[in-house]
């Protein structure tokens, strides 16, 4: 079983790696992806019926890719400088 400060340490090192961001925004955006697949399924049938299931799909994709983008942009910043990861704070001003 591993330490608090062992646990904090392996925090710091992944944040400090830029393309572990990558690899998050690459998996959110492999899941909008399965999202849009079943968003084009739901186009298919009468918009009446399925409004909620769809308006919930849209909106899920919508917040994974916002969530992607942001990572992207995070490892960017990383790759930029790796110091503004720190323990407990992720520092871009």
């Amino acid at each position: 079983m591993t330490t608090r400060a062992e646990s904090d340490e392996r925090y710091q090192l992944l944040g400090r790696e830029s393309l572990q961001w990558l690899e998050k925004a690459q998996g959110l955006r492999y899941c909008a992806g399965i999202l849009k697949t079943h968003l084009l399924e739901i186009v298919k049938t009468p918009p009446a019926s399925r409004r909620i299931e769809t308006l919930g799909v849209v909106s899920s994709a919508m917040l994974l890719l916002g969530l992607a983008f942001e990572n992207l942009i995070k490892g960017v910043k990383v790759a930029e400088n790796p110091n503004l990861v720190g323990q407990d704070r992720f520092n871009i001003s």
